[in-house]
């Protein structure tokens, strides 16, 4: 109550309360544009929980030159110190508070700002600094297409991985994993917030958590870091805010040790209760307002995920409509507070859930998760186009791994051949970009299988998603006379793998995969020689077979065949189309070929043979 008789004895004296506002200090030179304009404010210690904003909310408004006004919370936070050798975190001493902005426009720009107290508001200091261009392109947004941009008609394609959490050290970790995925040519993580990892809030302990409603600082500290460093490198985020075993007592449990537990001293008697209790629901919108205040100044944030596989929470199939009510209310409230609008998504760990969820206008696009022994890419390609035709948004495979756990995965597919796959299959299915593999500790770093990232990068490098509006098509794979009839060797057409998931076997040996150019002047596509499972080595080479493509303008097109590891075209052709089919000989496929091919000019009835150009050679035999 200290607040109370504050403001009494200045109403005592005679006059208004003296200010609250000890200092403010601003960041020193001009602000880039898309960067970071930041004040620390120093306010007398009125308050008795300075995270909590319903005790007391610093506010700044800023004007920029065209006279947009922007109103962004503050939040309260420790200095910490990074040791860049060992990775550890210290400092953490006195508090103070601070503001976070990213100026979108170039010029001069004012603020103010104003303090909150129990519904009181006091203005504070205000000031102006200068924002100046740079290279960052701004906040990613989802437009008509299936494909992201930072608003224009140029695609951007989100290429990498999970990295869930620290292996043992976050600086260190994050530092050797991030720098080896851009060294090939990845652009994209996500990042959960666990207990384990950098999470913000949970049980007092030893873990350095101090309870319900106070937010750690040395994982503030090093989130902060990280988001720097992946400005720097100009990788991307998709940050998970909660995850399904805080909130589950049966898979990966962690709910006896939630501060939001009950039997912790929270409001939640069931787990069920952290999406329906009102005071569960106040702490968890107070966390992500401070998480919004610090971090959504970032253009770097590609996405806000607002749970991990929330369906494995407890008895998920009884409280779908609930569950879906809190993504409601939580996709509104960081809409609310997030100025730059970061994209909101979700995710749930069965792709048969959940309609009542992906349908909200709050959700901007959709995600699967999927573990199989299955061919890895038929089984992402399904799960692609259902999505794609059941909620008309954007989507991407947020997880996907083989069934059984990271174990033995090292000795089973040492050489990354289904992550390769799944990434391939994912962007020629129309995703919004490859699949994002798990096991990045244990598996993909070890291994050293961030080669996996440099063919898929460089070929969509090549394509012109969003200009082109590209999309699925049907392509058949040919093979010569008898091909089918080997063993293990029968050729099948997308369409065939992508109607039954549950009918997909290791029957089906080469895959097609293919997106259109809105005008049927281009196509992108993939052929999969799976024939040896995951070890591309046992694969017999395809020889004499022939890609086709209906629905194609005709006219002459330049072809250029792609090496899939390397990211380099190896092989040219030149074909015409007539009839609107275009039929490509396929250069000898060992594992797999990405192709493109592009109209170059109309029809010229003297050279069309409507046949492709190449010789099929082989025996009639499917090869060697």
């Amino acid at each position: 109550m200290r607040w109370f008789f504050y403001f009494l004895l200045a109403a005592l004296g005679g006059g208004q309360p003296r200010s609250i506002f000890r200092w403010v200090s601003a960041a020193p030179g001009p602000a880039e544009r898309f960067g970071c304009f930041g004040l620390s404010v120093g306010l007398d210690s009125f308050y008795t929980n300075p995270y909590d904003y319903t005790e007391v909310a610093l506010r700044c408004v800023f004007t920029s030159p065209r006279g947009r006004v922007d109103t962004v919370d503050g939040f309260y936070m420790t200095d910490c110190r990074i040791d860049t050798v060992t990775g550890r975190v210290s400092g953490g001493g006195a508090g103070h508070f601070a503001v976070r902005y990213s100026p979108a426009v170039t010029g001069r720009w004012t603020y103010r700002i104003f303090c909150e107290v129990k519904g009181v508001r006091q203005w504070g200091p205000s000031g102006h600094f200068t924002c100046v261009a740079g290279g960052d392109p701004g906040v990613l947004r989802v437009g008509g297409s299936p494909y992201l941009s930072f608003g224009g008609d140029s695609a951007f394609i989100p290429i990498g991985e999970n990295m869930g959490w620290a292996h043992a050290n976050a600086y260190l970790d994050y530092s050797r994993w991030i720098t080896r995925l851009v060294a090939h040519k990845g652009n994209f993580i996500r990042v959960w917030m666990p207990a384990w990892g950098l999470g913000l809030e949970w049980r007092a302990g030893p873990m350095g958590y101090e309870g319900l409603g106070r937010y750690r600082q040395s994982n503030a500290a090093l989130l902060d870091w990280l988001l720097d460093y992946c400005r720097q490198k100009h990788v991307y985020v998709m940050l998970s805010l909660d995850h399904h075993g805080q909130v589950s007592s049966k898979v990966d449990p962690n709910w006896s040790e939630n501060p939001y537990n009950a039997a912790n001293g929270g409001p939640c008697a069931h787990t069920w209760d952290f999406f329906t209790d009102a005071r569960a629901r106040a702490l968890i919108r107070n966390r992500f307002r401070d998480i919004v205040a610090r971090y959504g100044y970032s253009s770097h944030i590609l996405a806000w995920e607002l749970f991990n596989e929330v369906d494995w929470t407890d008895d998920f199939r009884f409280h779908r409509a609930e569950v879906a009510a809190w993504h409601a209310e939580m996709a509104a409230w960081l809409r609310r507070l997030d100025v730059n609008r970061h994209l909101i998504t979700t995710s749930f760990g069965d792709a048969r859930w959940d309609s009542l969820t992906w349908l909200l206008p709050g959700i901007d696009f959709t995600q699967t998760h999927y573990y199989t022994n299955k061919p890895i890419d038929s089984v992402l390609s399904s799960g692609v186009a259902r999505y794609r035709a059941a909620y008309g948004k954007p989507t991407m495979n947020g997880e996907f791994g083989l069934a059984g756990g990271g174990r033995g995965l090292a000795a089973a597919d040492p050489g990354g051949v289904y992550v390769h796959n799944a990434l391939w299959a994912t962007l020629l299915s129309g995703a919004m970009g490859p699949g994002l593999s798990w096991w990045w500790d244990n598996y993909i770093d070890p291994q050293h299988l961030y080669s996996c990232f440099d063919g898929v990068a460089a070929f969509a490098g090549r394509i012109d998603f969003i200009r082109g509006r590209y999309a699925p098509v049907g392509a058949a794979v040919e093979g010569p006379a008898g091909f089918a009839a080997r063993p293990g060797a029968v050729v099948a057409t997308a369409e065939a793998v992508r109607g039954s998931e549950a009918g997909v076997g290791a029957a089906v040996a080469v895959r097609a995969y293919a997106l259109k150019a809105a005008d049927s002047s281009r196509v992108a596509g993939w052929i999969l020689n799976a024939g040896g499972g995951r070890a591309a080595s046992r694969v017999t080479a395809l020889r004499g077979a022939v890609l086709e493509v209906r629905g194609r303008r005709n006219g002459k097109y330049a072809v250029g065949w792609w090496d899939c590891r390397e990211g380099v075209v190896d092989g040219t052709d030149t074909v015409w189309v007539r009839d609107g089919v275009l039929r490509v000989a396929c250069p000898v496929i060992d594992w797999d070929k990405a192709v493109i091919a592009e109209r170059v000019s109309g029809m010229n009835a003297g050279k069309v043979s409507g046949r492709p150009s190449g010789t099929l050679k082989g025996s009639g035999h499917g090869g060697e």
